[in-house]
Order: C-alpha cells, then structure tokens, then sequence
C-alpha cells in the first residue's frame, strides 16, 4: 500500500497530538469526530489508532445560572427551581 502525505507527519488534518506542559491532547487543524454504527467499520480503523472517548454537551447561561441544551424536562425544572413530571395521557 502506498500512502502519499502532503505533511510531514501521518494523518493529514485529522491528526492530533498531545501538548507537551499539560498533556492535553491538541487538534492543530480543528477537532474530528468519528462515528460508526458498523462493528466490522469500527475494529477495522481501531487496527490502526486509538480513540479518545467523546460525548457532545451543549450549555447555556440565563441569570447565572447554566442549563443543559437542547432544552427538556431536566432544563425546564433547573430553571423554574420545581420538580416537575410529565403528564400522562388519559389521565
């Protein structure tokens, strides 16, 4: 197999490494993220690196307080300070 890099190091944009004071790892090009739902996908690219784990959260601010976004049952009790359910249907 032939691979061609236009940068002298393996990984073109996608590459990360490790910031040497702090140990934090650092994307110089912006952060990638990589998704599969496909098992033989995800064992055939983990042959040839390792994964750090990464899950989404988006915050926002309101009267100095923050709150999960999207917004849902746990955002709008949070923010009207009351512990509230879901009303069932037929009932």
């Amino acid at each position: 197999m032939l691979v061609l890099e236009r940068r002298p190091h393996l990984g073109g944009n996608a590459r990360s490494e490790r910031e040497s004071t702090t140990g934090i790892e650092v994307h110089r090009h912006g952060s990638h993220v990589f998704h599969t739902s496909n098992e033989q996908v995800w064992q055939y690219v983990n042959r040839f690196t390792e994964f750090t784990s990464y899950r989404h959260t988006v915050w926002a601010t309101a009267g100095g307080a923050v709150y999960s976004l999207s917004v849902n049952l746990g955002t709008i009790c949070a923010h009207a300070g009351r512990r509230l359910a879901p009303r069932r249907r037929g009932r």
